[in-house]
Parts: structure tokens; C-alpha cells; sequence
């Protein structure tokens, strides 16, 4: 994929094609430049997405991870 592309797809809406409103401008440019030295890309900020999901993760117990209800095995 060029960086042209990759950058469009990146920094575009969806639903309706328009660019996506937490985006600046330089934010874009610097990603177009990164695409087109095809130097590794870091993500400087997480999106609201993101940060909820990290946040619920550090949340969770060990607890969730194993809710089993063991009522069903048959200990004989």
C-alpha cells in the first residue's frame, strides 16, 4: 500500500468519508512522511477506544479471568 493510501485510510472516516475530527494536521503530515520513509510508525496517543479497553484491563482481577462454576463436575 503507497503512503498516500495508507494515510487516507488511516485519517478517514467511515461512515462518512469525512477526516476524522481528533486528527490535526501535522499529526497527518507527520504520518504521511513516516509512510513514505517506511520507518516504523509509534502511536503518541491512544484513542478514547483504546484508553477505556487499557483501563477496564488494569480493573479486572484474577477473579474474572476465572469465573468457572465448577457445580457441574463430578468429584468421584
Amino acid at each position: 500500500m503507497n503512503a498516500k493510501q495508507a494515510t487516507i485510510d488511516r485519517f478517514t472516516n467511515l461512515l462518512d468519508g469525512s477526516i476524522i475530527s481528533s486528527a490535526s494536521v501535522s499529526t497527518i503530515i507527520d504520518y504521511y512522511e513516516t509512510k513514505l520513509r517506511n520507518a516504523p510508525i509509534t502511536v503518541k496517543e491512544n484513542c478514547n477506544i483504546t484508553r477505556k479497553f487499557k483501563e477496564t484491563e488494569l480493573e479486572l482481577t484474577e477473579g474474572d479471568y476465572w469465573d468457572v462454576d465448577k457445580s457441574h463436575i463430578n468429584f468421584q
